[in-house]
Parts: structure tokens; C-alpha cells; sequence
């Protein structure tokens, strides 16, 4: 059983595929925000709980680990929550550092 699960994951080019694929953009985001904020996984389910997102804590720590897609109105609870605007949830895609003609594409 084992031999088969691992040759299910192998692709034809000799690679084997992730565990899971990402499902997500903002998860380490919301996980760096909760961390600053000081909060707990526990505690930011409970916030967001309070203004009307039935969240738990396991579904929250899934969308840290990028396994679940992220809704559009969740997104809009995390914005409010973090006092963020709504880019700022998603990853920069050009760094700070990298070749100024580069950001101007």
C-alpha cells in the first residue's frame, strides 16, 4: 500500500508531486498579521466569530497552511479585523529589492 502511494505521486518525469497544492495566496499573510497582533489561532476564530464569520480555529489553520481557498467575503472580514487594506492580505509578487524597470511592468 505504501510502494503505491508513493508511485501515485510520482510524475512522468521522475518528480514527485507536492502533498497537497497551494490553495491560496493570503495564509501566510493572515498568519503573519494574526502573529503581530499577538494573537492565537484560538483567539483571531473567536474575533472573527464576533463580527459573523462562523471560522474555527482548524479551519483557520488551514488557510494558514494555504490548504483551503480563501472566499472573497472572508477576505473583507481579515481586512477589517487586521485594519489592512485588501492588497495587503496578498503576496507582493515583485520585491522590494528587485530591478526598478521591473516594477513599472
Amino acid at each position: 500500500m505504501v510502494q503505491s502511494f508513493a508511485l501515485s505521486r510520482l510524475l512522468s518525469n521522475g518528480k514527485f508531486m507536492p502533498k497537497s497544492p497551494i490553495k491560496n495566496a493570503v495564509g501566510p499573510t493572515i498568519r503573519k498579521l494574526r502573529n503581530r497582533k499577538g494573537w492565537t489561532q484560538e483567539e483571531l476564530a473567536a474575533k472573527l466569530q464576533i463580527e459573523g464569520w462562523d471560522c474555527t480555529r482548524s479551519w483557520l489553520a488551514r488557510i494558514e497552511a494555504r490548504q483551503v481557498q480563501v472566499k472573497e467575503y472572508e477576505l473583507l472580514y481579515f481586512q477589517k479585523l487586521f485594519g489592512v487594506e485588501l492588497e495587503e492580505l496578498f503576496p507582493t509578487l515583485i520585491p522590494k529589492k528587485a530591478d526598478p524597470r521591473l516594477r513599472s511592468i
